[in-house]
């Protein structure tokens, strides 16, 4: 081999380490840049499934709440529906009463008012007959 070729290879296999040196190097700062990126990632979702569990639980009590609240409204309303049966069960006889009387001061009142509204057109007619 010449030395002009010899020198050549030299350089070329010097190139060659310089940049693969160069090249390994870059990968290592970019492994570095990712695995920073991946640390920061996995806070990140760290931080959220925290958050979704805070969120589970604190759904979870306002349903308990509003669970409750719905058999205290429907117990309320059972009692009103009682009291209302209760007072209705007391004017029942009241109104039942009221209807007896009317039934049985209704006609001799139509009666009456009948026989009065025919005495007042008689005197009436007899009035203007000698008026006449």
């Amino acid at each position: 081999m010449t030395p002009t070729l010899e020198f050549v290879i030299i350089v070329a296999i010097c190139v060659i380490v310089v940049f693969t040196v160069l090249f390994f190097m870059k990968i290592s700062k970019t492994l570095d840049s990712v695995q920073a990126n991946l640390d920061q990632l996995t806070g990140s979702f760290a931080v959220a499934v925290k958050d979704i569990g805070e969120i589970k639980s604190q759904a979870v009590t306002s349903m308990q709440m509003i669970d409750k609240s719905a058999i205290e409204f429907i117990e309320v309303t059972n009692d009103i529906q009682e009291q209302i049966r209760t007072i209705s069960g007391t004017f029942d006889p009241l109104i039942g009463l009221v209807n007896a009387v009317t039934e049985r001061v209704s006609p001799p009142v139509m009666q009456m008012t009948g026989m009065i509204s025919a005495a007042s057109k008689a005197i009436n007619a007899f009035v203007n007959r000698l008026s006449r």
